[in-house]
C-alpha cells in the first residue's frame, strides 16, 4: 500500500514492504529543562529500511536521536523488536582527536571477543572501509571522511542490526560524503541494517533513503523522498 504524505494526517506505516518494524515510536515527547523540544512524535522503522530525519536547526532532531538511544529521558513509548545491537556514528567523535589511540586500537574497542578472532574482525572491517593502510596511524591525523569511515569500521566489528547517524557527514567534503554514503548503502544490503539518519544533505537523501521524516519539534510530514523533498513540504518545514 502506498501512503500519500499529508500535513494534516501524518502516515504512521512507512514500510510498504510488509517488513515488521524494528522500532516503533509512539507519542514521544522530550523536555529540556523548561523547554519542550520534541512533542508527540510517532513513526516506525521497518527492518532493513533507511529513514532520514530532516528539519531546521533547533528542531529537536538530535534530541530525538538521543532519546531513542536512551541517552536522555523522554515520555511516550519506544517498542523494539527483540534487543537489537545498535551502532552509532555521531557528528563529532566523543573523544579528543589528540588522544593517543591508533585507528586499529579504536576499532578494536568494539570487539566482544579477544585474540585472533578480534584481530581478524578488525582487519576485515578496516579493509571494507578502505583504511587497512592507515590502521596504525593516530586517529588525530585522519581527515573528516576517514574518521567517519573509521567509526563505520567500529560499527562493523560491533555487528549491529540498527545503525544511527546523527549528522555524521557534517564537515566532510562532497566527494567524501558521496563515497561514504555509497559504502553505507552497500553494507546495508549485505547486512540488512536498519538505518536512521539525521542529515541536512537533501540531495544525498533524495538519492539514497527510502523514507523521509520532516520534524520541527513535532512531525510535519512523512513520505518518500520524491514526494516530500519539494515545494510546499519543504516550505512548511523550514518556513
Amino acid at each position: 500500500m502506498q501512503v500519500e504524505p499529508s500535513f494534516d494526517q501524518v502516515p504512521f506505516d512507512n514500510s510498504g514492504e510488509g517488513n515488521p518494524p524494528l522500532l516503533r515510536v509512539e507519542n514521544l515527547t522530550i523536555d529540556r529543562g523548561h523547554c519542550r523540544v520534541v512533542e508527540g512524535v510517532s513513526f516506525q522503522l521497518p527492518q532493513g529500511s533507511h529513514t532520514a530525519i530532516i528539519g531546521p536547526n533547533g528542531a529537536g532532531k538530535s534530541s530525538l536521536i538521543q532519546a531513542i538511544l536512551g541517552l536522555i529521558p523522554c515520555r511516550g513509548r519506544l517498542e523494539w523488536l527483540g534487543n537489537p545491537v545498535i551502532g552509532y556514528i555521531p557528528q563529532k567523535l566523543p573523544v579528543l582527536r589528540s588522544f593517543p589511540l591508533s585507528v586499529v586500537e579504536m576499532v578494536a574497542l568494539a570487539c566482544s571477543c579477544s585474540g585472533k578472532l578480534c584481530k581478524q574482525r578488525v582487519r576485515e572491517a578496516l579493509h571494507t572501509v578502505g583504511l587497512d593502510q592507515k590502521a596504525h596511524r593516530p586517529i588525530g591525523v585522519l581527515s573528516g571522511g576517514e574518521l567517519k569511515r573509521m567509526l563505520l569500521a567500529y560499527c562493523l566489528v560491533l555487528q549491529p542490526q540498527f545503525l544511527v547517524l546523527d549528522e555524521a557527514l557534517a564537515g566532510v567534503d562532497r566527494a567524501g560524503a558521496v563515497a561514504f554514503t555509497e559504502l553505507l548503502q552497500k553494507l546495508r544490503t549485505v547486512y540488512n541494517w536498519t538505518i536512521l539518519q539525521v542529515s541536512h544533505d537533501l540531495q544525498l537523501i533524495r538519492e539514497q533513503v527510502d523514507w523521509v521524516i520532516g520534524i520541527n519539534r513535532s512531525v510535519i510530514f512523512m513520505g518518500k523522498p520524491g514526494q516530500v523533498l519539494q515545494g510546499d513540504y519543504l516550505q512548511r518545514l523550514y518556513g
